[in-house]
C-alpha cells in the first residue's frame, strides 16, 4: 500500500519507431515511476505505476515542493534509459538471439508453433502466425507480459485448450498492436536519439499533469 507521503514522478513518454521522428502507428509508450526516496532503477510495470499514480478526483495538479527543480534532470536521465534499452533491442546482435526475450514469450511463440497446422486448417493464413511469432521474438511490454502469462496458466489450469489459448495469444498481438520485427524496428540504432522519445505526461506524487509532447523533449 503506497503511504500517503510517498513522493515520485511518473513519465508518460512516447518512442517513436518509424521511417521519421513523426508519431505513427509504429510508435511504442514507455512508462517509467521515478520513486524519489529510492535510488533504486525507475519503475517500468504499467499496472503498479497506475497505482502509484492515483489520486482523488478533485486532487490539486501541482507539484510537491521541492520536486519542480528535478524535474530537467529526472526527465534526461530517464529519457536516456529508455534510449539505453532501446539501442539494445535495436542492436544487430538483438536479432541474433543475444537478447533473451521473457519466458511467457518465449512460450506463446512455442505454442504458435505447435498449433500451426491445426489453426491453418481452421482457416487461420500462415502469414498471420509468422507475423504474430515475429512481434514477440523481442522483449515486450510488462502488460503483454501479464497478458501472456494469464493465458499459460489458463491453459495449465485446463481452462483453455491449446488451441484456443494459441487464438488468445493472437488476440493479444492485435490487441497491443505488436509488428513484426522487421516492420517495428525501422528505426536504425544510428537515428535513435532524445527527439525519438517524447515525454506526453507526468506527475510529481500523486498529482497527475497532462503536458504538451514539446514541453520537455
Amino acid at each position: 500500500m503506497l503511504s500517503e507521503d510517498a513522493c515520485g514522478v511518473f513519465f508518460g513518454a512516447r518512442v517513436l519507431l518509424g521511417p521519421r521522428a513523426v508519431p505513427s502507428e509504429l510508435d511504442e509508450r514507455a512508462w517509467r515511476y521515478v520513486d524519489l526516496s529510492d535510488a533504486g532503477e525507475p519503475l517500468r510495470d504499467e499496472l503498479r505505476i497506475l497505482e502509484r499514480v492515483r489520486c482523488a478526483e478533485g486532487t490539486p495538479r501541482e507539484l510537491p515542493g521541492g520536486v519542480a527543480p528535478r524535474l530537467y534532470e529526472l526527465w534526461e536521465t530517464t529519457q536516456r534509459q529508455i534510449l539505453d534499452e532501446y539501442a539494445e533491442r535495436l542492436d544487430p546482435a538483438s536479432a541474433s538471439g543475444s537478447t533473451r526475450i521473457p519466458s511467457s514469450q518465449s512460450w506463446a511463440i512455442q505454442l504458435l508453433a505447435d498449433e500451426g497446422s491445426a489453426m491453418a486448417e481452421a482457416g487461420l493464413r500462415a502469414s498471420t502466425l509468422r507475423e504474430a511469432e515475429s512481434a514477440l521474438s523481442v522483449p515486450r511490454s510488462p502488460l503483454v507480459l501479464r497478458r501472456l502469462s494469464a493465458l499459460r496458466r489458463q491453459l495449465r489450469d485446463g481452462d483453455f485448450t491449446p488451441a484456443a489459448a494459441a487464438l488468445g495469444v493472437l488476440e493479444v498481438v492485435e490487441a497491443e498492436g505488436l509488428r513484426p520485427v522487421e516492420d517495428s524496428e525501422t528505426v536504425r540504432i544510428s537515428q535513435l536519439g532524445p527527439d525519438r522519445v517524447r515525454l506526453v505526461c507526468l506527475s510529481g506524487g500523486q498529482r497527475l499533469m497532462r503536458l504538451a509532447p514539446s514541453v520537455i523533449t
